[in-house]
């Protein structure tokens, strides 16, 4: 991320926006020290997200996940459900 997209991300006024806006870069992982233990960080350019661990796909995808739901946060404190659409029974 250069500094004009980080200009435009701190211009950003709600977690949806960020969240939308982080969710066109690449996400990475960097080896990290956590405890004196080497973790794998997820990083989106030369910014470090909050999510570790030490497997380096499981921290690509609990990345991506923990964006996307920054996007669609769930109503009121509820917990979000994935749901899928009705078929329509033929008669």
């Amino acid at each position: 991320m250069n500094n004009a997209q980080k200009a435009i991300y701190r211009k950003l006024k709600t977690v949806k926006e960020r969240a939308a806006y982080l969710s066109q870069f690449e996400i990475e992982t960097r080896v990290d020290i956590v405890d004196l233990d080497f973790v794998h960080r997820a990083y989106i350019g030369d910014i470090a997200l909050p999510i570790t661990g030490t497997d380096e796909a499981e921290v690509l995808a609990e990345a991506a996940t923990w964006i996307k739901e920054k996007m669609n946060p769930p109503v009121d404190g509820a917990e979000r459900v994935q749901t899928t659409p009705l078929q329509t029974i033929a008669s």
